[in-house]
């Protein structure tokens, strides 16, 4: 199949979203079908691991309205010059322009929602007109196009109830297993410089404000425990300062890193720490290709990090959300890590189920279904006349 992918994500970033789109595109080429990749990308970020065969990119882009209206030139010169048999839409805040091309034009379409995206606007300060402007636009984009692929059963169940989804089908994320090896603890930690006489707790990721930030810096209160952090965005500052006030044995802040270098901090920890209260993020499941005790919050995701280790104690779950209660499942996890280490064959049975190959393959079916059942119109002709 010759499928075009779309996407408001930067390439140019480093973080779990773009991850997500480098794997299943690469996936999806590694399996023999043609990936038109649509995205913003100057090429700043180079990278071994980069896009897919083809990128359209547009520079200096930030997501938003002018970004979709965009896409939606392109995708219409696309359309009419290379005619995709099928097209990927991820959902941002502002998607409608470019499913509606893609529907006059009679190219089937699945649309793709990785999160709350209602929930996640509001933490970042929008207020109520703007949600209730977003939650009708993606509402209607919803309804006209084709079935929406979600990650977890939860977010279908968001789709339906905030947003009219009517078909969803759940395939779940992968991860890149070609950086997320696993290595020996003891050397990682020499080669960040780190103590190797006392544990080592780590988050890498996204300082977003889904992250419960005062419970992330309660794990530096932690006695002979040291914390490790990694990451950029908005706490980003908050965790500098306590660092800057704490001794480098109790935080060390890392700062922004490229994803080598995070996959390398993992590998020093003993357990590793995810608080976002609504669901479990990406990164978790890097955590567990790399052979990682987690403690993260009881929520929509963590049930998959159990049956990626059946029989064994990996998920140390938070119900109340208190920083006693995040200090005691950290003591419990690290326990548990010094007495019981998860043993290799554990290991490599998760990350077999943790390809993007896997996740590829699923969706390649779901879109090869959809063009099954999708009627063209006899005659498609472009749909954008005119600049922006």
């Amino acid at each position: 199949m010759r499928i075009l992918y779309v996407t408001q994500i930067s390439l140019d970033d480093n973080n779990g979203g773009v991850r997500h789109v480098h794997g299943v595109t690469r996936a999806l080429a590694a399996l023999g079908h043609d990936v038109d990749l649509v995205a913003p990308y100057t090429g700043v970020r180079r990278s071994r691991r980069g896009p897919a065969r083809i990128t359209r990119p547009i520079r200096a882009a930030r997501a938003g309205m002018w970004l979709e209206a965009r896409q939606g030139m392109i995708v219409s010169r696309l359309v009419a010059s290379q005619r995709p048999d099928v097209a990927c839409v991820r959902i941002s805040a502002s998607t409608a322009i470019v499913p509606r091309v893609l529907e006059v034009a009679g190219v089937p379409t699945l649309l793709e929602l990785n999160g709350p995206i209602l929930e996640e606007l509001e933490a970042r300060g929008r207020g109520p007109v703007a949600r209730g402007v977003v939650r009708g636009l993606l509402a209607r984009v919803v309804r006209r196009s084709g079935p929406l692929v979600v990650p977890l059963a939860s977010i279908g169940d968001y789709a339906r109830s905030r947003l009219g989804a009517r078909e969803v089908e759940v395939i779940e994320h992968g991860c890149d297993l070609a950086i997320a090896v696993p290595a020996s603890r003891t050397r990682a930690r020499r080669a960040l410089g780190l103590p190797l006489d006392r544990p080592c707790v780590a988050f890498t990721g996204q300082l977003a404000a889904g992250q419960r930030l005062d419970l992330l810096l309660a794990a530096a209160e932690l006695p002979g425990v040291q914390l490790l952090v990694a990451g950029d965005g908005p706490g980003a500052r908050r965790v500098a300062a306590a660092a800057g006030r704490l001794p480098e044995r109790t935080l060390r802040y890392f700062g922004a890193v490229a994803h080598e270098r995070a996959v390398e901090i993992v590998r020093a920890a003993d357990v590793c720490i995810d608080l976002k209260p609504v669901h479990v993020g990406m990164k978790c499941l890097e955590y567990a290709a790399l052979g990682r005790r987690i403690v993260a919050f009881e929520a929509p995701g963590t049930g998959r990090l159990r049956r990626l280790y059946p029989g064994q104690e990996v998920v140390f779950a938070l119900q109340a959300g208190t920083p006693d209660e995040v200090r005691a499942a950290i003591t419990a996890a690290i326990a548990a890590e010094a007495s019981d280490p998860l043993p290799p064959a554990a290991v490599a049975m998760a990350r077999h189920n943790l390809d993007w190959e896997d996740t590829a393959r699923k969706l390649a079916r779901a879109l090869e279904k959809h063009l099954l059942g999708h009627r063209r119109p006899r005659r498609a002709q472009p749909v954008w006349r005119g600049g922006v």
